[in-house]
C-alpha cells in the first residue's frame, strides 16, 4: 500500500496509505459506497476471450460498478485490485433529488431479503411450544388461491411503522412475476431477480437492466453452458430446472439425495466461468457474479441520497449486501447460519423461523429512529444481547 500511495502521489505517506483499499472485497465496498479516484487491477485479471468475456469472472462486478461510478480503471502489475482516493477527487456531481417524494428525513435505507428473512412458508415457520402460544400470523403471499407465505401480525405492524422512518427496499432473488404475488405495502423501489431488475414504482428500469446484462455478457459464460452442466447425465436429485428472466438458473433439488461433493464440484465449475452457486431450501441457484443485490441497493442509495443502510438476509446471495450495510442483520437459520458467517457489527436474531423476521424489523426500526442512525447501531452488541430484542 505504501508503494502504491507513493507512486500515485497521494500525499504524506502516513495519511496516504489510509486512502488505498487493497483487495477485491475492499474495492467492491468502496465502489458501492463512494466514488474513488481510481481502480487498479493486474492486467491478466482483465484479459478476455475471443467473445470479449473476462477470463477471470472475479472482477465482473468491479467493472460494472466502476462504469456506473464513472471511475477510471488502470492496469498495474503486482497487485490484484485496489481502489484509492477520497470521494471528492474526480467525483461526479450529486444527482439532484427528485421532487415530490416522501422519503423520511433521515434517508436511512432498509434493504430486506424476502423469503426466510421477512416472509416464511409453512415449512419455514419453525414454531415451537404449545399451539395456543403460537404468534398470530398474517398471509403475505397467495399462490393458486391458497396461502403460501406468512409473517407475524406484530411484524406486519412493525413493517408499516418502518415506512414512516426509512426507505424500505424489498430485495429478492424472485422474478418480477413471483415478487408480484407478495402482499407488501407499496414502496418506491424494489429489487428482484437478485439485483438484475430494479423496479421504480413498479416499473422496471431499462437502463439498469441493460447495464447488468452487459456486465454479464462480458464476465460470465452463457447461461446455456450452466444449464447443460446442472442437467448433465440427468441427475435424479434434480427435479426441474428453470431460468429467471434469462439472467440466471435455478433448480428444485432433493437435498437428501444430493451426492457428497456434487454441490462443491458444481460451485467450483461455476466459479471458473463467472457464476456463483447458492442452495436455499430445495432451490439451487446459479447466478452470474455480476448480478448482485448489493449493486442494485447501492444504486437506490445514490438515488435517494441515503445517509445509512440497514440490510437483512439469510443466504450466501445476501452476503455482499450485508457487507455493504452499516447495520447488517441475519436470522438464526439459513445458508449464512450454516456457514457460520460473521462480520464486525453483525447482529443475529435470538429466534429462528418467522419470529426472526419480527426481530429483524424491530431492529431496523430502532436503527432508523436512532438520532445517530444505523452507523451507531452497527457498533452495538448482537441482537441476542440487546435488551430491546428480548420478548
Amino acid at each position: 500500500m505504501e508503494r502504491i500511495a507513493a507512486e500515485q502521489g497521494l500525499g504524506p505517506l502516513r495519511s496516504a496509505v489510509n486512502l488505498v483499499k487493497p483487495g477485491v472485497g475492499e474495492t467492491t465496498r468502496v465502489l458501492l459506497r463512494r466514488v474513488p479516484w481510481k481502480v487498479l487491477a493486474r492486467p491478466e485479471l482483465l484479459a478476455t476471450d475471443d467473445a470479449g468475456r473476462l477470463l477471470c469472472g472475479d472482477l465482473a462486478h468491479v467493472l460494472l460498478l466502476a462504469a456506473q461510478r464513472g471511475c477510471r480503471l488502470s492496469r498495474r502489475r503486482g497487485c490484484r485490485t485496489a481502489a484509492w482516493g477520497s470521494s471528492t477527487r474526480a467525483s461526479r456531481p450529486a444527482r439532484p433529488a427528485p421532487t415530490g417524494r416522501r422519503w423520511p428525513m433521515s434517508r436511512t435505507v432498509v434493504a430486506c431479503d424476502l423469503d426466510r428473512t421477512l416472509i416464511y412458508s409453512a415449512r419455514a415457520l419453525h414454531l415451537e411450544g404449545p399451539d395456543r402460544d403460537a404468534p398470530r400470523l398474517v398471509v403475505s403471499e397467495v399462490y393458486e388461491n391458497a396461502p403460501l407465505s406468512y409473517m407475524t401480525r406484530a411484524a406486519e405492524d412493525l413493517l408499516h411503522e418502518l415506512l414512516g422512518h426509512a426507505v424500505l427496499v424489498p430485495v429478492t432473488t424472485r422474478t418480477q412475476a413471483q415478487f408480484a404475488r407478495v402482499q407488501l405495502p407499496a414502496t418506491p423501489y424494489a429489487i428482484t431477480t437478485n439485483g438484475g431488475v430494479l423496479l421504480h414504482r413498479g416499473t422496471p428500469d431499462g437502463a439498469w437492466s441493460a447495464r447488468v446484462r452487459g456486465a454479464v455478457a462480458r464476465g460470465s459464460a452463457p447461461i446455456g453452458e450452466v444449464l447443460a452442466r446442472v442437467c448433465e447425465n440427468a441427475p435424479p436429485w434434480v427435479d426441474r430446472v428453470r431460468t429467471a428472466e434469462d439472467l440466471f438458473a435455478y433448480a428444485i433439488v432433493d437435498r437428501a439425495a444430493l451426492p457428497a461433493g456434487w454441490l462443491a464440484d458444481l460451485s467450483g465449475w461455476c466459479a471458473g466461468r463467472g457464476w456463483v452457486v447458492s442452495l436455499q431450501g430445495r432451490k439451487l441457484y446459479c447466478v452470474p457474479s455480476a448480478v448482485t443485490k448489493e449493486a442494485a441497493v447501492a444504486e437506490v442509495m445514490e438515488r435517494v441520497g441515503a445517509s445509512g443502510l440497514v440490510a437483512a438476509g439469510d443466504s450466501l446471495l445476501d452476503q455482499g449486501l450485508l457487507e455493504l450495510a452499516d447495520l447488517p442483520l441475519r436470522p438464526r437459520h439459513g445458508e449464512l447460519e450454516d456457514a457460520g458467517y460473521t462480520r464486525p457489527g453483525l447482529r443475529v436474531t435470538e429466534s429462528a423461523g418467522v419470529l426472526a423476521g419480527e426481530e429483524i424489523l424491530r431492529a431496523a426500526l430502532e436503527a432508523a429512529m436512532a438520532p445517530s442512525g444505523p452507523q451507531a447501531a452497527g457498533a452495538e452488541a448482537s441482537l441476542a444481547h440487546s435488551s430491546a430484542m428480548r420478548r
